[in-house]
């Protein structure tokens, strides 16, 4: 996104003399936007003194698309060091794979060696159930084989010390997380214990976890869909691809022999698509039209893309950008289209903020779009674990003293205004009280300290309207 928003800038990326892409084959918007860009810049650098050298890598790379893209490209193969991997599917499918999950993490605990287990699941809500369901397992087994404060067995069965079943120890990750609470997916089990995580599919190429041995796949990821027609993005729970489901596998042969347990049937792999659908062909494109008129380029619909998104989606995001006032009836950018595309944000969102300057609450406008670009900055916490898996959530006590009839973007900005009011030391303790995410407001409060410099080098005055929110609603409007 950085080396997108340069070319910009610098249509021929002088600066530089060799560009590297790596994990080229999760097909990301900017990554697929990048190429794109990437490819016109060396066919315009080629006949210089420093042509620019391009190196795309990947663990799972379809190397004949990218190879014909870039005009028969050399394809190097490099052989990693990998363990063999045991792979079991189920016999039938599964009704309820969060239970399956459950049953099959119980399994390698009972039946398999030593080793941790790294469980994908779709997102934050199920790895928060899943990990109360495996606790409450856990806890039912303490008095049998319960784990002492050095983290030692002790039995008051009849067992022999070769049976004994270890302890689980349960580490959620998922990208929401505070950092020092992602850290302790990567802290080795205490003696005695089995180390579980419960991830998304973060941990598919991302990251590397020592100690995993055994996989358990639920086949399933969220992908963000975008629907034309009615201008909606949704996230959507999909089956993975076959180059996913590699993945996933490949992340018990690490260390060591490993094994990967498919909660699927064997004749579902092989109606899986072979690689991931690129995000270029199923998300809103208004943003990459945006820039891409801000670098000068008129003609959308010409420009190189690997896999041409859909001409309907393009003419949509020219629609709307039209409707946001940043293209004049020639389909060229205007002044207020060059000034949205210098703002770091989705067009939506940066025309908003120059509304707000009209409606002289730019600052609080602001505000409202560094909350909704930060992470989720409320606790979700469940009543009570002895409550069952199935609890209800309680009441945030940080949403509820907030809360404005106005709306959510009201609330979040009551949020934004109070957490700003403490003093450094103060945050802290202002988002314990509040059940709000520490991490999170002092992301939206570096996002608000960017985006408000960016304002006023645009000339929106940083003004605010205090308790009234109306003029904030229609600039959202």
């Amino acid at each position: 996104g950085m080396l997108l928003r340069e070319a910009t800038a610098d249509a021929n990326l002088e600066r530089y003399g060799v560009v590297m892409i790596d994990e080229a084959h999760e097909r990301t918007l900017q990554t697929d936007f990048l190429l794109g860009v990437l490819k016109r810049t060396q066919e315009r650098r080629r006949a210089s003194r420093k042509p620019l050298k391009l190196v795309i890598m990947s663990a799972t790379l379809e190397a004949d698309s990218f190879s014909t893209f870039f005009g028969g490209a050399p394809v190097v193969y490099s052989r990693g060091r990998k363990f063999p991997v045991e792979t079991f599917y189920t016999e039938e499918p599964e009704d309820d794979y969060l239970d399956a999950a459950l049953c099959a993490v119980c399994q390698i605990n009972e039946t398999e060696p030593e080793g941790d287990v790294l469980v994908f699941l779709t997102g934050q809500e199920e790895i928060e159930s899943l990990g109360r369901l495996l606790r409450a397992r856990a806890g039912a087994r303490a008095p049998e084989n319960a784990v002492n404060e050095e983290g030692e067995k002790e039995t008051t069965g009849k067992k022999r010390a070769s049976s004994r079943v270890p302890a689980l120890r349960v580490a959620p990750l998922f990208a929401a997380m505070p950092p020092e609470e992602q850290m302790r997916a990567f802290e080795p089990a205490p003696p005695g214990a089995r180390k579980v995580v419960l991830a998304t599919n973060i941990a598919e190429t991302s990251l590397t976890i020592n100690g995993i041995r055994y996989v358990v796949d639920t086949g399933l990821t969220k992908r963000r869909v975008y629907h034309p027609r009615s201008g909606v993005d949704e996230l959507v729970v999909a089956p993975v691809a076959v180059s996913q489901a590699t993945q996933r596998a490949g992340r018990a042969g690490r260390e060591g022999p490993g094994k990967c347990f498919r909660l699927y049937c064997e004749d579902a792999m092989r109606s899986l698509e072979p690689h991931v659908t690129p995000e270029l062909l199923r998300t809103n494109l208004s943003g990459v039209v945006l820039q891409l008129k801000a670098m000068g380029v008129d003609d959308i619909l010409s420009f190189p893309f690997i896999d041409p998104p859909p001409r309907e989606a393009l003419v949509r995001s020219l629609e709307l950008l039209y409707a946001l006032g940043a293209l004049g009836g020639d389909g060229r950018l205007n002044a207020m289209g060059r000034k949205m595309a210098r703002f770091p944000l989705e067009p939506m969102a940066a025309r908003a903020i120059l509304a707000g300057h009209d409606e002289a609450c730019a600052e609080d406008v602001i505000a409202v779009v560094s909350m909704l670009t930060t992470d989720n900055v409320f606790h979700e916490r469940a009543e009570s674990r002895s409550s069952g898996a199935g609890a209800g959530r309680e009441k945030n006590p940080g949403r509820e003293q907030y809360a404005r009839e106005e709306g959510d973007h009201a609330t979040l900005l009551a949020v934004f205004r109070a957490f700003s009011k403490c003093g450094a030391k103060r945050r802290g303790a202002f988002c314990a009280a509040n059940a709000v995410h520490l991490r999170s407001m002092t992301k939206a409060r570096s996002i608000f300290d960017q985006l408000s410099r960016a304002a006023q080098s645009e000339g929106v005055a940083l003004a605010s309207k205090g308790d009234e929110t109306a003029p904030v609603l229609r600039a959202l409007v």
